[in-house]
């Protein structure tokens, strides 16, 4: 064939490069793009011991804290009876607190996750996830000009608080 139609083969070729070429600057212009305004980076989150002391639960370790703490994602976080805790969520860009939630007496929830935008120039919003809450707790949201989402999970279903303000949500045991 190719002694027959050069032709042929060389349109091939070139047609072949086109669309390679065609995928490959999509594909590098939708990575760009996510990169740019979708890609998240992880809030920090803290936790501090007001009263009495907290068990914390990561996935390879068990602690007990009485004083302030750094809190990794897939934590689970118990308040003894006699104690009384604040977790906060930091913007780690700006050093702002984005929510802040005290933790009383018997209460238990697990930090899922907690991302911003990378950069400002996204339109993203604060994406905090919580779960396997029971107990009671108040939420202080000040997300600032920044969209804002806490889903809270519980066994009777999920929360999910959308604005700044102040909640108080509450569970039977």
């Amino acid at each position: 064939m190719s002694r027959r139609y050069p032709q042929a083969i060389a349109w091939l070729f070139v047609l072949s490069g086109f669309v390679c070429f065609c995928l490959l600057s999509a594909g590098i212009g939708w990575a760009a793009y996510w990169f740019v305004f979708e890609s998240p980076v992880p809030l920090s989150a803290n936790i501090t011991v007001s009263r009495g002391s907290v068990r914390l639960q990561t996935p390879n370790d068990q602690i007990i804290v009485n004083n302030a703490h750094r809190i990794d994602m897939q934590t689970g976080i118990t308040v003894d009876d006699e104690s009384q805790s604040i977790l906060t969520f930091v913007d780690t860009k700006s050093g702002d607190t984005v929510a802040a939630l005290t933790l009383m007496a018997g209460s238990h929830i697990t930090v899922r996750s907690a991302e911003r935008p990378r950069f400002n120039v996204s339109r993203g919003g604060y994406t905090i996830a919580l779960a396997d809450y029971a107990g009671q707790l108040t939420v202080n949201s000040t997300p600032g000009t920044r969209a804002f989402q806490m889903s809270v999970g519980t066994q009777a279903g999920t929360a999910q608080l959308t604005a700044a303000g102040r909640y108080t949500l509450s569970t039977d045991h």
